[in-house]
């Protein structure tokens, strides 16, 4: 039986699977130690694991500097190297439920949306930018 029970049903009942929490926090643990190397863009930030594609869809709003710094993204996913989708995780709608505004309703995030975020505040950070990679060539000649 699968436990998959699919983007905004999930968030909304709160459920969280312990395997995806387990491995976005491994995908972390391996970033801090070096072994998972990000390289970012304006609008995404990317690495390879062995059989897998990491990726953080920056938010619309990341190309300015200062949403750079706070680091927000939209969408987080991992795919087998064949794009098999394995995981995706997606920031909470901004939508109104039930004609509430949502700025009204208090949004406590999950522990996967809080693993997510950690791991995006430790890839952004040693990310490897377009800015890096051109110093880099530079140094290098």
């Amino acid at each position: 039986m699968s436990t998959d029970l699919g983007g905004v049903f999930k968030e909304f009942i709160g459920y969280d699977d312990p395997k995806e929490i387990e491995l976005v926090e491994k995908i972390t643990e391996k970033t801090r130690m070096g072994k998972i190397v990000w390289e970012g863009t304006s609008s995404s930030l990317v690495a390879t694991a062995p059989g897998m594609q990491l990726s953080f869809v920056r938010s619309s709003v990341a190309n300015s500097f200062v949403s750079r710094l706070i680091g927000e993204w939209e969408i987080f996913s991992v795919r087998s190297q064949q794009g098999v989708e394995i995981l995706k995780v997606e920031q909470p709608s901004s939508l109104a439920y039930f004609g509430i505004p949502l700025e009204s309703m208090p949004t406590p995030r999950s522990k996967l949306l809080e693993a997510v975020d950690a791991l995006y505040s430790v890839a952004n950070s040693r990310g490897k930018s377009d800015i890096d990679k051109a110093l880099n060539v530079i140094k290098n000649l």
